[in-house]
C-alpha cells in the first residue's frame, strides 16, 4: 500500500515489511518456550501478541525514516531501469516458453510463438502469435518507463488478437537488459531476454 499511495521505493517497503514481520515472528517463540515451562495461558500469549504489535509499529516508525535517509543519501541506490536506444534495442529476444521476438533495423519484426494481448471478448490471457509485424520505441508510456509497442501484421495466431498492439517494458540492467508484460489483468508475467 505504501508504495502505491505514497509512491515509497522498493527499499522503503522491504524494511517497512522486515519490521513489522520479525516481532510477531520472535513473540510467537516466546509465547511457544512459555507454554512448555508452564507459562500457560490465553493471557500469556495476548500479552505477548500486544507488545509484538505496539513493537512492531515502533520498528515500522523507525525504519521508514532509516529507509528513506538511507536512499537520500545513496546508501542504498533506488533502482533505474536502463535506457535503451532502438539501436540497442534490435536483436532477437526470447522467453523460457520458447517465444522468439527479433527487433530489425528501421522497425520491422518477426515472431514466433509470441504472446499478444488478446482480443477483450475473447476469455484468454494472451493470443499466441507468429508472423511478421512491426516495432517501434514507446519512450516513457509505461508509468514513466521506456519499453516497445508490438503490433503483428500478418500471420496467424492461437487465438484471436494477433492484430493487437502489445506494449513491452524495458527492465533488468545495462548489461543484462529484459523486455516484460502482463497480461490478463496481470495474471501472466512474461520476461524476454537477449539471446546470444
Amino acid at each position: 500500500m505504501g508504495a502505491v499511495v505514497w509512491g515509497w521505493s522498493f527499499t522503503d517497503v522491504a524494511c517497512s515489511l522486515a519490521a513489522l514481520a520479525v516481532l510477531p515472528v520472535l513473540a510467537m517463540a516466546y509465547a511457544r518456550v512459555g507454554s512448555t515451562a508452564g507459562l500457560r495461558g490465553v493471557g500469556v500469549v495476548w500479552a505477548v501478541w500486544w507488545r509484538a504489535g505496539l513493537a512492531s509499529v515502533a520498528l515500522f516508525v523507525l525504519a521508514f525514516p532509516a529507509a528513506a535517509l538511507a536512499t537520500a543519501t545513496g546508501l542504498i541506490e533506488e533502482y533505474e531501469p536502463p535506457r535503451l536506444s532502438a539501436a540497442q534495442l534490435a536483436g532477437v529476444w526470447q522467453d523460457e516458453e520458447g517465444a522468439v521476438l527479433r527487433l530489425l533495423p528501421g522497425g520491422r519484426a518477426e515472431l514466433a510463438r509470441m504472446p499478444a494481448e488478446a482480443d477483450p471478448f475473447v476469455d484468454a490471457e494472451f493470443a499466441v502469435c507468429e508472423g511478421t509485424g512491426t516495432w517501434t520505441v514507446a519512450d516513457g508510456q509505461y508509468h514513466d518507463r521506456d519499453g516497445i509497442v508490438v503490433r503483428l501484421d500478418t500471420g496467424s495466431g492461437t487465438g484471436s488478437g494477433c492484430g493487437n498492439e502489445t506494449g513491452w517494458t524495458i527492465a533488468g540492467t545495462d548489461r543484462t537488459p529484459e523486455l516484460f508484460a502482463t497480461f490478463g489483468g496481470l495474471e501472466e508475467l512474461r520476461v524476454l531476454t537477449r539471446a546470444f
